[in-house]
This record gives C-alpha cells, structure tokens and sequence, in this order.
C-alpha cells in the first residue's frame, strides 16, 4: 500500500509538471474571446493614462468586436488590427522606429508618425543625446542609429535624461555635463537659458532637487526643439515617400527585434 502511495504520489507530482511545461510551450489553457478583450480593455486603460482619448475609445470598440467574435482566431486578428491601427506591433509592443534620409533632411518613422528634419534631439525624442547602450534601452529607448538612442515620445526622453544626469553625473557641474553629452551649440545654448532662469549651472547634478534637474531637461528639450521639422501622421495626407514607409513590407522589417534599427535611405 505504501509502495502504491508513492507510485500515485509520483505520478500526480509528474502531472504537475507536465501541465507547467504545457503553460510554458504554449500546450496549456486556450484563450477565449472575451479573454482577448479584457486584454485590449487593458491596453484602453494604458491610452487613458496616457492621455490618448482616440486610443481608449478605439481600445474600447475593438474589445465589443473582439467579445462578439465568434471564434479566438477572429478575436486574436481583431486584437491585432486594433494594435496596428495604433502603431504598435501585432502584440502591442511599439514598432522599431525607422530610419533613414530623404533629399539630405534626416527622418525617424515611428509606429504612427514620421518626423523629419529638425535637430537629432527633436527627431529622436532625445533632448539629452544619449547613446545607445543598454542604460538606455533600460530608461526606454526603444531604437538607434547606431549612436543616439531613439525614444518613443519626448516625455520618455526627458525621464532618460534626468535619469542619466542622476546617475552618470552625481559629482560633475551641469554646465560641463550639459557640453559631454549635447552638441556644442545646443549645449551652451542650454546653458545660456538656466543662468537666465537662476539655476546655478556649477552646481553638479547630485545637489540639484528634482525640480531643477527637470528645469534642466525641459530647457534642453526646448533647444533641440527649436530647431523642429515636420511631422506627418499616419493616415493624414503625406508626401509619397513619407507613404511608402507605411507599406507592409517596412512594416514588417519594424517587427524584427534583431538589430538596433532599420535603415532606410530613399534620396
């Protein structure tokens, strides 16, 4: 009888495993529809925070398709449009941005919007000029051209580089800080704005309070920005080069987690 015990013992322990490897290599429990839309519900809930109406209203009109999908496939290709439509890829990560030139002027495609021309720092969301390595990737760059870091939105940006003051400078005085990482021009530039505003740009970044250090990214955000170019969003009317960068094939070359970036160059 204990021999037995231990045999049924064993084998329910073995079934647990084999339902834990299941889960793990995708054998375990089937989604269902409404699942699916809970799941894009979730993603409306991200777009609210984030001060998308557009993004909630369309999350919340394709979780009501996605409930009354009659099958997971219909519901899973729902949820995939759904994403698309928002520049995201088929699982919700964002798009890798896309660079190249076009006519000499410099362009980043993001997941729903093009920007062109205008100072690296504008284009890439990065006001800070940081480099791509993985720090960066860790204050949420989500892309390079093989030496700046390309973030997804300004705001994104500006935490990355009060992060990076914070860490990479805690002894260096601003002003110096400000000279190693932006160009000459934009970093004096920079320089020039916080005197005028009354920060102290000899102090290093390890005594200034979280308000300055945020006065300091928004002043350097302010200086590559001056020098803006233009913005196309998807959907709206656009020159035909800006158009073929949202042809399925670029697209697909976006969903490839290999490489730092895709590289375009349509002069």
């Amino acid at each position: 009888m204990k021999t037995a015990g231990l045999n049924l013992q064993q084998r329910v322990s073995n079934m647990g495993l084999f339902n834990w490897l299941s889960k793990m290599f995708g054998g375990g429990h089937a989604e269902t529809p409404d699942e699916i839309a809970d799941r894009i519900e979730r993603a409306g809930d991200r777009f609210r925070n984030a001060g998308d109406r557009d993004g909630e209203q369309a999350a919340s009109v394709a979780a009501g398709e996605a409930r009354r999908a009659t099958s997971v496939a219909a519901a899973t290709q729902i949820e995939q449009d759904f994403y698309r439509s928002r520049g995201l890829r088929p699982d919700g990560r964002p798009l890798r941005p896309l660079v190249g030139q076009v006519n000499d002027r410099g362009y980043v495609r993001y997941g729903s919007s093009v920007r062109s021309g205008g100072s690296t720092g504008w284009r890439y969301n990065n006001p800070g000029y940081l480099r791509c390595n993985d720090r960066s990737t860790s204050y949420g760059a989500i892309g390079c051209d093989g030496t700046y870091a390309i973030f997804p939105d300004e705001q994104v940006g500006m935490s990355a580089f009060q992060q990076h003051l914070r860490t990479e400078y805690p002894n260096t005085p601003i002003e110096e800080a400000l000279r190693q990482q932006l160009p000459a021009t934009e970093a004096d530039a920079a320089a020039s704005g916080l005197r005028t505003a009354g920060v102290d740009v000899s102090k290093p970044a390890g005594q200034m309070t979280p308000t300055e250090i945020e006065q300091i990214t928004k002043e350097c955000s302010g200086v590559s920005g001056s020098n803006s170019g233009e913005v196309f969003d998807r959907g709206a009317e656009s020159p035909e080069w800006v158009e073929s960068l949202w042809s399925p094939t670029s697209e697909a070359g976006s969903d490839s987690d290999s490489g730092p970036s895709v590289t375009s160059d349509n002069s």
